[in-house]
């Protein structure tokens, strides 16, 4: 009988023993991130940033009632419950990484087709009231043709970060009909642009020989100014074919997008100068 107490006792101690090995906190934490990797499966089959969120929001209640367990078993004791948490993140350290590199892929691909839309192309901003008009996205550098200067930018995944004083950043889409809608990420406020037309090259002031400025609206509207009498008129631009209040009409060449002659005259932008920072890029919500 002493003999079958004894066996009974060995038996039971490590019993215990095996208990407690297989509910430390190591083996615990172990255990739910093996579960949350699991619960996240194949992430490169993800193809859209918010499924990735989608997808770790779904693992992170599929072990929560696991985790508030042991947050109650092993708060109190920070040895123990730094063990635990510690446990947790390098059993996820693997998979951790493999989602942040297919997220990071996407984010590049995104910024890519961006970048592809918005390069070799002159846009011009619907609504503008500041008479800056017309610019373009190329090289990495945004420029304002009616500004003297540029602003370098980078895209990540949607979003592009301005270099301005006031580092402007944007949510970059685009509408079904090609439009470029740039939202501020600070105030929502919106901009759109069009991609512009031969006769939108016009658009701004110009100094004209023989001491004429003209300044070139939206619409088809100009002023002429000649020894501080200004006259109001309208433009078109038929072809290569530009009309100025009648006629008569010159062949104009708008391949350099600072000069053309106007018959003997010669035509020069005039520059503003470059903005300190970018909130002209969107219309204010009234």
């Amino acid at each position: 009988m002493k003999l079958v107490n004894l066996l009974l006792i060995i038996v039971s101690g490590f019993v215990m023993l095996f208990l407690n090995s297989c509910s430390s906190p190591e083996n615990e934490g172990k255990k739910i991130g093996e579960k949350f990797c699991n619960c996240l499966g194949a992430v490169k089959t993800l193809t859209e940033p918010k499924q990735f969120k989608q997808v770790s929001d779904s693992c992170t209640n599929v072990i929560k009632m696991d985790w508030t367990k042991y947050e109650a078993d092993y708060k109190n004791d920070d040895a123990k419950w730094n063990l635990f948490k510690t446990s947790y993140e390098k059993a996820r350290e693997s998979k951790l990484k493999e989602l942040n590199e297919a997220l990071n892929l996407i984010y590049a691909e995104m910024g890519k087709k961006i970048k592809e839309k918005l390069n070799n192309k002159l846009w011009i901003k619907k609504n503008e009231k500041n008479g800056y008009y017309l610019y373009s996205f190329n090289d990495n550098s945004l420029s304002i043709m009616n500004c003297r200067g540029l602003t370098k930018f980078d895209i990540s995944a949607d979003t592009i970060k301005f270099g301005d004083a006031e580092l402007t950043k944007a949510i970059v889409s685009f509408s079904e009909e090609g439009n470029l809608i740039l939202k501020d990420c600070e105030s929502d406020n919106i901009g759109v642009y069009e991609i512009a037309s031969k006769k939108d090259k016009l658009l701004g002031s110009w100094s004209v020989t023989g001491g004429i400025s003209v300044v070139f609206y939206q619409g088809g509207s100009c002023s002429v100014t000649q020894r501080r009498n200004t006259q109001n008129a309208r433009y078109t631009l038929n072809g290569n074919n530009l009309e100025i209040a009648g006629p008569p009409a010159y062949s104009v060449n708008l391949s350099n997008s600072d000069y053309f002659s106007f018959g003997m005259a010669r035509f020069s932008r005039n520059k503003l100068s470059y903005p300190k920072n970018l909130d002209i890029l969107f219309t204010k919500n009234k």
